[in-house]
């Protein structure tokens, strides 16, 4: 299982960020990671409450998050490891707020 997920990883992130023989145009990569960051930042948004969204919604929340990992995951080990240190570390940190806020909801 864990070989077939970093097969799908590999596929998705090669997609976005390119071979290190034939990168893709930053242009691409940065609007991918604009997409996903705001992807995470509405799923977090969602999570906490601050927005009432129709229940069609709903179905996209969880695809969504799965992107922004993927994305997340893939500026880590392809892209600069800098922002992807810091973005994980946002993303964990959003991830503990939103479930101490469920709580005490």
């Amino acid at each position: 299982m864990a070989e077939a997920l970093e097969l799908i990883f590999s596929f998705v992130a090669i997609g976005i960020y390119g071979s290190e023989e034939r990168p893709r145009h930053p242009v691409w990569r940065n609007s991918i990671r604009i997409v996903a960051f705001a992807g995470a930042a509405i799923v977090y948004a969602i999570l906490l409450a601050e927005w009432d969204l129709p229940d069609i919604a709903s179905f996209l929340i969880l695809p969504w998050l799965a992107c922004s990992c993927v994305v997340l995951l893939g500026e880590y080990y392809l892209g600069s490891k800098k922002l992807g240190v810091v973005a994980i570390i946002i993303m964990l940190l959003l991830l503990v707020v939103s479930i101490v806020q469920m709580e005490f909801l």
